[in-house]
């Protein structure tokens, strides 16, 4: 087992392989890491969501680009990807709320199919 002491921790997650431009997702508490779905455990949870972000931004996914030619993105990539932020804690706290706005909004729509774990009902019923 490799590094059970990060098992089921809320984290950011992405595919190991793919064709398309590189995405992360939120990977919340209860959820265990794999080789196709390597993950990003920051030090300090607050800074989560600014970090989930900047991984999705145009810039990151050239960055990688650079770095990393193939369809394959690495976890030893992601070490290599700076963070900065920003000594403006309104720029920084309004970052973290679309962050979370769009993982609530993607987490309804997930949730009105049937295939989704939270599925209750149809939104159309």
């Amino acid at each position: 087992i490799k590094n059970p002491q990060y098992y089921f921790k809320e984290g950011i997650s992405w595919s190991h392989t793919t064709s398309k431009s590189f995405s992360a997702r939120y990977m919340p508490q209860g959820c265990i890491f794999n080789v196709e779905a390597p993950s990003f455990y920051p030090n300090n949870l607050e800074q989560l969501y600014y970090i989930l972000g900047v991984f999705n931004t145009k810039v990151l996914d050239e960055l990688f680009g650079a770095i990393s030619q193939t369809m394959h993105y690495m976890a030893g990539d992601m070490a290599k990807i700076p963070i900065f932020f920003s000594a403006n804690a309104t720029l920084l706290s309004s970052i973290q709320g679309l962050v979370q706005q769009a993982i609530s909004t993607s987490k309804a729509d997930w949730d009105s199919f049937e295939t989704s774990w939270n599925f209750k009902r149809h939104p159309l019923v």
